[in-house]
């Protein structure tokens, strides 16, 4: 099978990550794979050009800032993208996320015998209008395309309601690197170190980006809350966001009180290490999960999670961890509490749940074999 992956870049993101696992994966096992992106370059990008079992191609060589100069790369990127199609003679266009799903629908008019497939890899997302207008549009052309392939069972429920409609769809969930992904105690002692936690400290974490629908609010909240009950409980976020959004957070720590016993550590990629340093991991997101990486990696690497339920959060962790409702900081800090409160043994117990969950149900080979078999389906 000829392949081709499109998306804008592949720089950090979990869609951008997956994709880059999907592509080495089904080329190891000798499919001809291209990945086509609209400007070069990122962390993704150079972890398949050091692979070199991928074709990597850019439609440009950088990004156009002004207005005019984003539409007029819009536009020609939609011809370019149709010249290549065409050119390495292409059975499948797996395109993912709703701007380069619009413009693979439109690349491909006038080519007979490819398929088309989207990818979508969100729930219950709040748009802005830039987000919102491809959203749209995709909806109403979706019937159009072969199939639909979404990462997440709340995610395809979520499509199907706002108008998605497909000769197809599958839910293939994303692939944890259960070999990269695993506690390593010397991670733990030297970050740990690093950030000045003793062995006697439970670190409770939470790693992604600082953005409102990672609700850090009900986390500072359960903080608090957990903090006057537990001396020994510590807290990390772990993640970068725009500046003002920051302050934000950073004013309410000092308003809670909890300036001495929060870290703030900013951007990381020694995110294995990150988790082993931790004891509990959390996601406290109030909307817009798919399948959260975070959730897997944090599980594979044996670290109990306490997470909302919203998109496949709770599909995810079932019963290796606890689930609550989205904004609720005290239910957040009485799970966190019931895990703190453990014997050593059952937290072990917990742990090793965790893994093996993530290694039966999640891996990147699963993910591979499952995105494999529905792209044969697509193309009989």
């Amino acid at each position: 099978m000829r392949l081709l992956f499109f998306i804008g870049s592949l720089g950090t993101g979990g869609a951008e990550k997956q994709i880059s696992q999907l592509a080495y994966g089904l080329a190891k096992i000798n499919h001809q794979v291209f990945v086509v992106t609209v400007y070069p370059g990122g962390q993704n990008w150079e972890w398949l050009k050091k692979h070199r079992s991928v074709t990597l191609i850019s439609l440009f060589s950088n990004k156009n800032k002004t207005m005019p100069g984003v539409f007029y790369q819009l536009c020609m990127g939609i011809f370019r993208l149709h010249k290549i199609v065409i050119k390495e003679n292409v059975d499948v266009v797996y395109s993912a996320l709703y701007m380069s799903n619009l413009l693979a629908w439109f690349a491909l008019r006038g080519i007979n015998n490819v398929k088309l497939i989207w990818g979508i890899r969100a729930s219950n997302m709040k748009l802005n209008w830039k987000r919102f207008v491809p959203f749209y549009v995709c909806s109403k052309l979706s019937s159009g395309v072969d199939m639909i392939i979404v990462n997440s069972k709340a995610g395809l429920e979520y499509h199907k309601l706002n108008g998605y409609r497909s000769p197809d769809d599958v839910v293939v969930p994303n692939g944890i690197d259960t070999d990269k992904f695993k506690f390593n105690n010397d991670y733990r002692i030297k970050l740990r170190s690093e950030w000045g936690c003793s062995a006697q400290v439970k670190l409770i974490g939470i790693v992604g980006r600082l953005d409102p629908m990672k609700d850090h609010q009900t986390f500072l909240y359960a903080a608090e809350k957990l903090s006057k009950e537990r001396n020994d409980a510590y807290f990390i976020c772990v993640g970068d966001g725009p500046e003002k959004y920051k302050q934000e957070l950073l004013c309410l720590t000092e308003e809670l009180g909890l300036s001495d016993r929060i870290i703030w550590a900013g951007k990381r990629t020694d995110t294995p290490a990150v988790y082993s340093a931790l004891d509990i991991a959390i996601s406290s997101s109030a909307w817009g999960e798919g399948f959260p990486n975070v959730i897997g990696e944090a599980m594979s690497c044996g670290i109990p999670c306490v997470v909302t339920d919203v998109g496949d959060s709770a599909w995810v962790v079932a019963d290796t961890g606890f689930i609550i409702q989205s904004n609720q900081p005290i239910q957040l800090a009485d799970a966190c509490k019931k895990i703190l409160d453990l014997t050593h043994d059952q937290y072990k117990d917990l742990s090793s749940n965790s893994r093996h969950r993530i290694k039966s149900e999640f891996t990147i080979i699963n993910s591979v074999i499952s995105t494999e078999k529905a792209l044969m389906r697509c193309l009989n």
